[in-house]
């Protein structure tokens, strides 16, 4: 199921198979395999943004499929995000989409957050 978005290329401020960045990933995911439509800002590299798409999701402890990653970024972003998905963490980095096992990235996550409206 995930292995489709696997070859999308990396895109500032993309928003479909073309081409995504990272918050264009996670919307494109949810929306394809959840029914969750996320807003489409141009970027999410703003905190201003990332805080409203947040305020959407409820922090958690132990993640489950598809749950929002917050991770830490690095100049010129202020916010990074990927997907939890079996294990590991699917995410567009400016290389492409990746995914990688939790124990890889974890020094990097910051919290997992889920849908409001799902257990």
């Amino acid at each position: 199921m995930i292995e489709k978005y696997l070859s999308i290329p990396y895109k500032d401020g993309g928003r479909d198979f073309s081409g995504c960045d990272c918050y264009g990933l996670v919307r494109l995911i949810l929306m394809n395999e959840r029914g969750i439509e996320l807003p489409s800002f141009d970027t999410v590299c703003n905190i201003e943004d990332f805080e409203r798409v947040k305020k959407m999701f409820k922090q958690v402890d132990k993640p489950q499929d598809f749950d929002l990653v917050n991770m830490k970024s690095r100049p010129p972003f202020f916010a990074h995000i990927g997907l939890y998905y079996k294990g590991s963490v699917v995410q567009a980095y400016m290389t492409g989409v990746a995914i990688q096992p939790l124990r890889r990235v974890e020094r990097m996550v910051k919290g997992f957050y889920r849908p409001e409206n799902e257990a």
